[in-house]
């Protein structure tokens, strides 16, 4: 079992910041389906602790988004986010699981977005290290003369050598 939280742990502290935001939304949803799953087998206390995770889990997401950066992306995401908290809490305080599994499929959607938004930034991450790999070969063919590139030594640097004897000549 420890291995486990050291893998996660290792997974969290190496993640980016979409990265994180994928692996919070993925334990939202897994909360919420695991709640709807007891509601419906009539456990409803067990439910309450899988709700109360994903609202804490919410909560945290909503408290954390940065309205500077963004006012208006940030303001369509943080209704979205209160949706789901609001559905969450309306579930968790009377059993009823309909606003749950509005959230439910109102998390997909969003989870699918962060899939993407991740895919995309790895996408682009392997663009620039095969751009970057290209600059590099580039830089060092460029070092290296190339015969087209190579400066005639004038014959003159090599008027006042005298050949050994043997029979060596620099004369072509």
């Amino acid at each position: 079992m420890n291995n486990v939280n050291e893998y996660l742990t290792n997974q969290v502290l190496t993640a980016s910041p979409e990265r994180l935001q994928l692996m919070l939304l993925e334990a939202v949803l897994k909360a919420s389906r695991r709640a709807d799953e007891l509601l419906t087998a009539g456990s409803s206390v067990a439910a309450g602790a899988e709700l109360a995770h994903a609202e804490a889990i919410m909560s945290n997401l909503l408290g954390t988004l940065r309205k500077d950066l963004a006012p208006a992306l940030v303001a369509q995401v943080a209704a979205v986010y209160g949706f789901i908290l609001q559905s969450l809490t309306d579930t968790h305080l009377s059993d009823d699981p309909q606003p749950l599994r509005a959230a439910i499929r109102v998390l997909e959607v969003e989870l699918e977005t962060w899939r993407l938004v991740c895919q995309r930034k790895a996408a682009a991450a392997s663009t620039d290290s095969l751009r970057l790999d290209s600059l590099r070969t580039d830089e060092a063919e460029s070092s290296t003369p190339r015969p087209s590139q190579a400066r005639a030594i004038p014959q003159a640097a090599f008027d006042n050598y005298s050949a050994p004897s043997g029979g060596f000549s620099f004369e072509a």
